[in-house]
């Protein structure tokens, strides 16, 4: 604690000249934080405006191609943040390649990551292979085409994409607790989906089989009914005339029975009787699963709540410590200027390694000399100001 507290309180006795000032403002894990949210910002808001105007027939590469150089732009940013996921895999402290990759997925937002990248670069090269003859306005008839699809995968990537931006939110000490609890949160309700769609689907083919008894195939429209529709009436959404029409044209035998529902079960004994029993489903079902099962779920994420709010100090300090050693190990420069950082790296790694006969010795023997638990050290340092605050 002691050597703590000097860290942060013993001055320097060196004189700091004002470019070595500059240097260690502009390298230090605070500032590269910001810099690397706010391009980041920047690319995300080109990235959706390219979504937004369809900027296919401004800026084409080629007559011959489909890419622009709006996507040219959007693919250096992401071809730039390639090398960076590498370099901070590679920054992890287990020795094995299956180890590190262990650690470095355990995170979530680095598989969204991984996942959001490759899911651009599939958008990007089905963009550039589509012939240039299928590109234009969306089809009238319905086709779908290799413009339609591609479209779908950008929006998906950007959706990603843009999820990254909640890792902003947790080096605050009032929104990093809560992205924790929505991760908890998450878990708890995977398992009650699984819960919940025990009602859900055993309610769906019930009603599906009352409303058209005399079905002899299942269509895409019946799984509707067995799997969507039984979901959209938890939130409000019955669809009564829906259902009463598909109920009297799975009960009529010809084409001139009756449009009105009361009137239809008046001449027919067998769907006045499948249709009360339907009714009486439908009212045990939403019962179940809005009175009962939506108060459970609020019930368990009201305990998940209380359970992080004690630890919001500890899980804050943590997020924090996460942060610093991150962007400690991440280049100065944000993407897409990323690239020449890396290409200055490489190109001096390979004249150094033509130069220096010995760099394999000297290299086994830096790495020989432990490094920094900064991990460690950064949380020492949050509980020694922690300390410092309370005692002044």
């Amino acid at each position: 604690e002691e050597v703590t507290m000097s860290l942060i309180a013993a001055p320097s006795r060196r004189k700091v000249y004002w470019h070595e000032a500059i240097i260690a403002y502009y390298t230090s894990p605070a500032t590269k934080f910001s810099l690397h949210f706010i391009t980041y910002f920047l690319f995300l808001g080109f990235y959706g405006y390219t979504l937004l105007i369809k900027p296919d027939k401004q800026g084409l590469v080629s007559s011959r191609c489909n890419v622009t150089y709006y996507d040219i732009i959007l693919f250096l940013w992401i071809l730039g943040q390639i090398p960076s996921e590498w370099h901070q895999l590679m920054q992890q402290n287990p020795v094995t390649m299956a180890e590190k990759l262990r650690v470095h997925f355990r995170e979530v937002f680095n598989v969204l990551d991984m996942v959001g990248i490759a899911t651009f670069l599939a958008y990007f090269i089905l963009k550039a292979i589509t012939p240039r003859e299928e590109e234009g306005e969306m089809p009238v008839s319905g086709e779908l085409t290799l413009h339609n699809v591609y479209h779908i995968i950008s929006i998906i990537a950007f959706l990603l994409l843009g999820l990254r931006i909640i890792q902003v939110l947790e080096v605050s000490m009032k929104t990093g607790p809560k992205i924790i609890m929505i991760g908890k949160m998450m878990v708890d309700f995977v398992l009650f989906l699984f819960l919940i769609a025990i009602f859900l689907i055993t309610y769906g083919i019930c009603s599906q089989a009352l409303q058209t008894p005399y079905n002899d195939q299942i269509t895409g429209f019946g799984l509707y009914n067995v799997i969507l529709l039984p979901a959209l009436n938890v939130f409000g959404e019955i669809g009564l005339e829906d259902m009463q029409a598909s109920f009297i044209e799975g009960h009529c035998d010809g084409d001139d029975c009756e449009d009105d529902i009361q009137s239809f079960l008046a001449e027919n004994n067998v769907a006045s009787t499948h249709y009360y029993f339907l009714q009486l489903l439908m009212f045990l079902y939403l019962l179940f699963v809005n009175v009962l099962l939506l108060n459970l779920l609020i019930a368990i994420f009201s305990n998940t709540y209380e359970t992080i709010e004690s630890e919001a100090a500890k899980i804050w300090k943590v997020q924090w410590c996460a942060a610093v050693v991150e962007f400690r190990h991440k280049q100065p420069l944000p993407n897409p200027f990323s690239l020449i950082w890396y290409l200055v790296v490489s190109v001096r790694w390979v004249v150094t390694q033509l130069q220096c006969q010995q760099c394999a010795p000297c290299i086994q023997e830096e790495e020989a000399v432990p490094d920094i638990d900064y991990y460690d050290l950064h949380m020492k340092i949050a509980e020694a100001r922690e300390i410092y605050t309370q005692q002044k």
